[in-house]
């Protein structure tokens, strides 16, 4: 298929929805379990994909076999873990990756617009650290064990792939923090001006 366009990955079914109406994407195709949408009407397609976590990898295959990727964006949601107090609707974009054997990957994509910081409370190049939590881990005790500022569960290993398969360098990585659906205004225009 071979397709010039902008990607957007995500493994949440909150974003997908909202990204899917406000994008007005359409579906395209299902691979494997995962789904593409997309907008044509745009001079670049947009494509979104969706997948559950378990399927990451096959997202990354399809990309490779199907796409040809100009930029990708991962929008997901996180948790806080910093100092400085993030609170809900505040938008971090990291570029270190970090897991619990404390192995890093550095994602020099660079953000080449304006942002107004005070408009999107954006916060750039902090990092994720990528940790299973489990009822008998102390989120303390992770903090003092690691230099992170938010925390997931999965996205050290997504940052790995798209390295792997030469992608790191064209993904931007979108973190919400969030417990309220209704904080998903500043995402989205961030990341309408990401595309």
């Amino acid at each position: 298929m071979n397709i010039f366009s902008n990607i957007i990955i995500t493994t949440n079914q909150a974003l997908k929805e909202i990204l899917e109406e406000r994008l007005e994407l359409d579906f395209l195709d299902e691979y494997k379990w995962i789904e593409i949408l997309q907008n044509t009407s745009w001079e670049i397609k947009k494509v979104m994909i969706y997948s559950p976590l378990k399927n990451i990898e096959d997202v990354i295959e399809y990309i490779t076999s199907n796409l040809q990727p100009i930029k990708i964006t991962n929008i997901e949601k996180s948790s806080s873990m910093d100092s400085l107090d993030l609170k809900d609707g505040d938008v971090v974009i990291p570029n270190t990756f970090i897991n619990s054997k404390n192995e890093s990957i550095f994602s020099e994509y660079i953000v080449d617009n304006n942002y107004d910081f005070n408009k999107f409370w954006l916060v750039l190049n902090w990092i994720c650290l990528t940790y299973k939590l489990n009822q008998e881990d102390d989120l303390i005790d992770i903090k003092k064990n690691y230099t992170c500022d938010i925390i997931d569960e999965y996205w050290y290993n997504l940052a790995f792939l798209l390295n792997k398969n030469s992608l790191l360098e064209k993904t931007l990585f979108i973190r919400v923090i969030w417990d309220e659906i209704e904080y998903y205004k500043n995402w989205c225009d961030i990341l309408e001006l990401g595309l």
